[in-house]
Order: C-alpha cells, then sequence, then structure tokens
C-alpha cells in the first residue's frame, strides 16, 4: 500500500511541476524577424536547430525559433538564394534581399526595313521577338546576348549586350 501512495505522490508532483518546466522549454525560443524586401512571396526554407518552411507574404514577418546557425533558401529576384547566418540568444534578423536595381534592360528597336522580321536573342534568357517597322521598346533580362535574324534578304548575327538602364537605339534599315 505504501508503493501505491507514493507511486501517487509522485505522479502528482510531476504533475504539477510539468508545466513549470514547459515555459522553460519555451524560453530557449527567440524571435527571428524576417524583413522581405524582393517586394513578391516566396518561400523560406530554414535548416538548423529548427527546421521551418514558411511561405513569406508581408514585408516583416516574426517567427520563434532556437538560437544557432542556420541555413537557408529561397527564390527570389528570379534566382536561388542560398547562404548561412546566426541566431543569438537575443534573436535576430533576416533580410530577404533586394531585387537589384538594373536586373532589366530597356531595348529601343528602330525598323526601317519597311518589313516586319523575327529577332532571337540567346543569353541569359531567351527571347523571339517580331519586330514590326517603327519604333519600338521592349524590357528584357540584362546581360550579354548572341542574336540573329533574317532581314533584307540575309541572315544576320553577332553579339550585344544589354545594360540595365536604357540602351542605345538599335536601328535595323536595308543597305
Amino acid at each position: 500500500m505504501k508503493t501505491w501512495k507514493r507511486i501517487a505522490i509522485f505522479a502528482l508532483a510531476l504533475w504539477l511541476l510539468a508545466p513549470a518546466a514547459a515555459p522553460a522549454l519555451a524560453a530557449s525560443e527567440v524571435t527571428l524577424t524576417i524583413r522581405n524586401l524582393t517586394q513578391s512571396n516566396t518561400t523560406l526554407i530554414l535548416r538548423g536547430p529548427t527546421d521551418l518552411e514558411i511561405t513569406i507574404e508581408r514585408q516583416v514577418t516574426k517567427v520563434r525559433v532556437e538560437p544557432g546557425n542556420y541555413s537557408y533558401r529561397y527564390q527570389g529576384c528570379g534566382r536561388m538564394n542560398t547562404g548561412t547566418f546566426s541566431v543569438g540568444s537575443n534573436g535576430a534578423t533576416f533580410k530577404l534581399k533586394k531585387c537589384e536595381k538594373g536586373l532589366y534592360a530597356t531595348l529601343v528597336i528602330n525598323n526601317l526595313t519597311g518589313n516586319t522580321f523575327g529577332l532571337t536573342l540567346n543569353g541569359p534568357k531567351h527571347y523571339f521577338l517580331s519586330i514590326i517597322p517603327g519604333d519600338h521598346k521592349y524590357t528584357v533580362f540584362a546581360g550579354r546576348y548572341v542574336y540573329s535574324a533574317f532581314v533584307c534578304g540575309e541572315r544576320l548575327a553577332g553579339e550585344k549586350g544589354l545594360k540595365s538602364k536604357q540602351n542605345p537605339d538599335w536601328v535595323w534599315r536595308c543597305e
């Protein structure tokens, strides 16, 4: 009988002490503030003491994590971003990088041939543009391109670098 009393008292003590132990475990978590500077929704994957996969829909999101070293991965600004960061005992702020200015180039094509022609651009992205006569403005991914076109009865090809701002007009004419 004494054994049952001891078991009952032990169980009662555990039951009474368990709520006091729970906050001690929760206290080991800190706030991680996530600032989304990409200007779009993205899914952030964290691997570390606390594994987390969260869709970031707002500019500022706060989550609770354990302190330690983390690796991260998210799709933003047209590319996969990866790296590592640390969360200290006071928490941390993690910024999803702002998209680089100049990610896109403005291309003005002046078609003086009198006919529509196709222009293929192969580079950071692939484009096929149908160029009708006149001046036309296009927005494309900035970078170096190999181009080809069939214009005025001949095939023209070459390379063209497109900078992340206004580029000189590209004039096409039959000679």
